[in-house]
C-alpha cells in the first residue's frame, strides 16, 4: 500500500492572508541573514593581512619589500595578480633554483672608501687605517713603509666627475672573501678598530683578480650599453648564488644611464627571486621579473650585513634555468604591476675574485696580526 507524503497545503489554507504574507516575509529575511552569515564564514578570500604578497616601497617604486608566509617565515613568496591568471607564481618550491636562491656565507657591508678629498672616510685620512699601519710597522722595528703617503699620492681625487671614484670593488672582494673583522684590538699601544681593519682589507683587495667575469665595461660610446645580457645575468644567478651557494659582485651601473657618465659600482648580491609570466603575442618569451639582495655600503664601523635590493625586468627565450637569449625591458612591457625600465638601469658586469697575493707597500702578514690581535 502505497503511503502518502505529508503535506502542510491544508494547514496553509486555514490561514488568514494577511497573516500567510507576514510568515512568508519573516522567513525571506531569515534566509538572507542566514545567507550573509554563511558567506562570511566560508569567505574563500583569505583575510589580506594573510595573503603573502609584494609590496612597493612608498620611498622608491623600484624598490620592492616582501611579506613572509606567516606559516613560514623563511620562505619569501608572491601571489598571482588577480587580473592576469596567467602570471606564473613562485609559491611552492624554494628548492627550484629557477625561482631563489642564497649564498651560503652572507657578505658584510662596509665602506668603500672613496678617492674624492671632498667624501668622508680615505685610507689616507690622518690617524686612519694607512696611518696606524705605518705606526705599528715602525713600532714593530720595521722600515716605515709610507703606506698612508703611497695611498694620496695614487688614490686621492679632487676634479669634478671624480666623486665616484673609490674601493668599492676592494671593499666588495674583501666581504665576499674574508671573515668580517668584528673585533677592536690593540698592538704596541695602537688601536685599531673593525673599520680600520676592513679598510686595509678593501686595499689589499683593491688589486684582486677576477677568476670569473661575465659582461664587459661600458666605457663610452662604442661599447655595448645592453651587456650584460638579460639571459647571461639569470643563467649567472643561479649558477653562482643558486648552485654553489656564493655570493657574486656586481656592477649596478649599467644601461642607458651610462651614456653620458660611465660609473662602475660594485657590491657583493648574495640572494636572488624570479617571478615568470608567458608573454600572449611572442609564445617563446617569457618575462621575468628579478629580484637581487646586495650587502650594502655602511659605516665603518658597521657589524653584519646591511642588506639593499634591486628590482631587473626581462624576457627570455629557451629553458628557464639556462635561456639562450632575451632583452631588458621596463615593466609595464613585462606586464608587471611595477614601476622599472632595466633599459635603463640593469647591472653592466659581474665577477668573483680571487685574493691578491702581494701589494705595492703593504704586507699581509701585518694586516693578519691586526685581525688577529696577536703582533
Amino acid at each position: 500500500m502505497e503511503q502518502k507524503k505529508p503535506s502542510f497545503l491544508p494547514a496553509l489554507k486555514s490561514i488568514p492572508a494577511i497573516a500567510k504574507v507576514a510568515i512568508l516575509s519573516i522567513t525571506g529575511i531569515c534566509l538572507i541573514c542566514l545567507a550573509l552569515w554563511y558567506g562570511n564564514v566560508l569567505n574563500f578570500d583569505p583575510p589580506p593581512e594573510v595573503v603573502p604578497s609584494a609590496q612597493i616601497d612608498p620611498g622608491n617604486s623600484e624598490f620592492l619589500t616582501a611579506q613572509t608566509d606567516p606559516l613560514n617565515p623563511e620562505l619569501i613568496t608572491t601571489q598571482t595578480d588577480p587580473g592576469n591568471p596567467e602570471l606564473l607564481t613562485t609559491q611552492t618550491d624554494p628548492g627550484n633554483l629557477i625561482y631563489q636562491g642564497e649564498a651560503q656565507k652572507l657578505p658584510w657591508s662596509g665602506w668603500w672608501w672613496p678617492f674624492h678629498v671632498s667624501l668622508p672616510y680615505h685610507l689616507y685620512d690622518p690617524q686612519g687605517p694607512m696611518d696606524k699601519y705605518d705606526a705599528l710597522a715602525v713600532a714593530q722595528g720595521l722600515p716605515n713603509p709610507e703606506s698612508r703617503a703611497w695611498e694620496r699620492q695614487h688614490h686621492y681625487a679632487d676634479g669634478p666627475g671624480e666623486e665616484w671614484f673609490g674601493h668599492c670593488n676592494g671593499w666588495a672582494a674583501a666581504a665576499v672573501l674574508e671573515p668580517e673583522p668584528q673585533t677592536a684590538r690593540t698592538l704596541a699601544g695602537i688601536q685599531f678598530k673593525p673599520g680600520d681593519m676592513k679598510g686595509l682589507l678593501a686595499e689589499w683587495h683593491w688589486w684582486d683578480p677576477a677568476v670569473a667575469f661575465y659582461g664587459s665595461r661600458y666605457d663610452g660610446p662604442g661599447d655595448d650599453i645592453d651587456d650584460i645580457y638579460p639571459h647571461q645575468f639569470h643563467r649567472v644567478l643561479i649558477d653562482f648564488i643558486g648552485e654553489k651557494r656564493r655570493p657574486i659582485i656586481m656592477d649596478i651601473r649599467g644601461g642607458t644611464q651610462e651614456t653620458n657618465s660611465p660609473q662602475i659600482w660594485n657590491y657583493p648580491a648574495y640572494r636572488y627571486q624570479m617571478e615568470y609570466q608567458p608573454d600572449r603575442n611572442h609564445p617563446d618569451r617569457i618575462h621575468v621579473r628579478c629580484r637581487v639582495w646586495f650587502a650594502y655600503t655602511a659605516h665603518p664601523d658597521y657589524q653584519g650585513t646591511r642588506s639593499s635590493m634591486k628590482v631587473y625586468y626581462y624576457w627570455i627565450t629557451g629553458d628557464q634555468r639556462r635561456p639562450t637569449a632575451g632583452g631588458w625591458e621596463s615593466s609595464i612591457d613585462g606586464g608587471w604591476n611595477t614601476v622599472g625600465d632595466s633599459r635603463r638601469d640593469h647591472p653592466d658586469f659581474l665577477w668573483y675574485p680571487a685574493s691578491a697575493t702581494q701589494h705595492q707597500v703593504l704586507s699581509r702578514r701585518l694586516i693578519d696580526q691586526i685581525i688577529s690581535g696577536r703582533g
